[in-house]
């Protein structure tokens, strides 16, 4: 396929670091070894986190945060809590569900990621997606939904909404939601994270996933 700014060395240089993957474990050991970028360089690598799922429920976040690489687990910065906090108001946790994410490398300035960045991670992503072979996808927040799909639009009007993630012969539903971090600026963000948390869940996944909530 035609990967967006391809014609770009670390874009280039991703594609054909990706495509050699041919396990997750693979793909990982690639965007650790990974050097075509300078935020590759500069910054550790977030890598997926895994479920034991079979073809599982994924979330994606938009880039991690420096206490991911800290922790090991995704959402454990303050941007991350509202996502845990819906994951324990809906009785999930973390395991449920296969997490990664849009944007690899988080530079050390903090700046949003620019073009090259997001395309730089997007063949990783794309090969971490047709090697897990979600059922579904939970997008979270512009950046994630960007990467997906290519909306490059205000979000706010397909919160909730579902489209599809196409590659070859998989077509992989992308449910869309907030960033997490959005919850902290605006009070009812929060509601609606969990009601899609919840939605989605209750449409893509299993009975399984819902637990009494501690």
């Amino acid at each position: 396929m035609q990967f967006h700014l391809s014609e770009r060395i670390p874009v280039a240089a991703a594609i054909a670091a990706s495509a050699r993957a041919r396990s997750v474990p693979q793909l990982c050991a690639a965007l650790r070894a990974f050097d075509a970028h300078p935020a590759a360089v500069e910054c550790v690598a977030a890598l997926p986190k895994r479920t034991r799922t079979v073809n599982p429920l994924m979330i994606l976040a938009e880039r991690p945060e420096p206490e991911d690489l800290v922790t090991g687990h995704p959402f454990s910065g303050p941007n991350g809590q509202p996502m845990l906090r819906a994951m324990k108001m809906a009785g999930l946790q973390l395991s449920d569900f296969h997490i990664s994410h849009a944007v690899h490398w988080t530079p050390f300035d903090g700046k949003t990621p620019n073009a090259t960045l997001v395309s730089t991670s997007r063949p990783f992503l794309f090969r971490e997606i047709a090697l897990v072979k979600p059922r579904a996808i939970l997008a979270l927040g512009r950046i994630a939904i960007d990467a997906l799909i290519g909306l490059r639009e205000p979000i706010t009007p397909y919160v909730g909404t579902t489209m599809t993630w196409t590659q070859g012969r998989l077509n992989i539903p992308v449910q869309l939601s907030w960033n997490p971090a959005y919850c902290l600026h605006v009070s009812t963000a929060q509601a609606d994270l969990e009601r899609g948390l919840t939605d989605f869940v209750t449409r893509f996944g299993e009975t399984r996933y819902f637990r009494e909530a501690a």
